[in-house]
């Protein structure tokens, strides 16, 4: 499993229990999405997002609990909430429902699709449409479409840090530097997937390649809004090594050519956990 989402969270306890839960079978690293969907989590919103690991807006069950009207405050409010914290976020239900039976969207639907995208959420998510339409693959390709379109010319203001670390003191250096200096890509090396979230959550306006040599984290971060994972077969000790390393992959995968700027950003000794602790702009041989 890449991640386990949990229906129906009331309160802080829910997430907490289920990941006690997990721990007590071995999977004490599987990440948690707390599906918000009760009027309680709306209340306690704050405390589930202390202990969860992402979030769904499940705009469904949400619009059934309570008045329809509301959701779609309910939704910006949620997303920015999650961005704040650069918590992943997806907006689910309905998305394209009329493509469960036609070619085509409606164009509210669309708009609704735009507009979850210019709110900040990570990931637009199908259901039905996907499930048992009749045009699973039109509708993914839809939602592709618009939110390419709409990211096109977004620009997304920069949150205060969440917290006071160094991972997320570097986070906010990159929205600086990428002000200043063209870059083609960031270059994150993560051994949890921590340094690419916050790197990714500064939106920034290049895509973050995320580097690990561990495949439960090259899964999991494909949710995550702008990053890129690639897989590596092991890993490396030094500053300088990190270096060519980052270089390697990059052109390997076609990403970057000689001349192009990257940042490149990570820690050492590379096995601690959250430990970023530098940035580096590399001119690309």
């Amino acid at each position: 499993m890449d991640w386990v989402s949990l229906s129906f969270v009331r309160q802080a306890e829910d997430v907490i229990a289920l990941k006690k839960l997990l721990f007590d079978h071995g999977a004490g690293d599987v990440p948690v999405i707390a599906k918000i969907e009760k009027p309680q989590a709306i209340a306690n919103l704050e405390a589930i997002l202390d202990v969860c690991d992402g979030v769904m807006v499940a705009r469904g069950d949400l619009g059934v609990e309570m008045s329809t009207e509301k959701v779609p405050k309910l939704q910006k409010q949620i997303i920015r909430a999650c961005n704040k914290r650069k918590l992943p976020v997806i907006t689910a239900t309905q998305m394209l429902d009329s493509m469960i039976r036609n070619p085509r969207p409606t164009r509210a639907e669309a708009s609704d699709v735009a507009n979850a995208i210019l709110d900040g959420t990570d990931a637009v998510m199908l259901s039905g449409e996907s499930a048992v339409g009749l045009y699973p693959v039109k509708a993914v390709e839809m939602l592709v479409r618009i939110a390419a379109d709409v990211e096109a010319d977004l620009v997304y203001l920069n949150n205060p840090p969440a917290c006071f670390d160094e991972t997320h003191a570097l986070s906010e250096a990159l929205t600086a530097i990428q002000k200043v200096v063209q870059l083609r890509c960031i270059a994150a090396f993560t051994s949890t997937g921590y340094t690419a979230l916050m790197a990714a959550g500064e939106r920034p306006l290049v895509p973050v390649i995320a580097i690990t040599p561990f495949s439960t984290v090259y899964h999991r971060l494909n949710l995550v809004w702008g990053v890129k994972p690639i897989l590596i077969n092991h890993q490396v000790e030094t500053f300088e090594a990190l270096v060519e390393q980052a270089q390697a992959c990059l052109l390997e995968k076609q990403i970057v050519e000689s001349g192009d700027k990257i940042l490149i950003i990570g820690g050492i000794p590379t096995q601690n956990p959250r430990g970023t602790n530098f940035l580096k702009i590399h001119a690309i041989d």
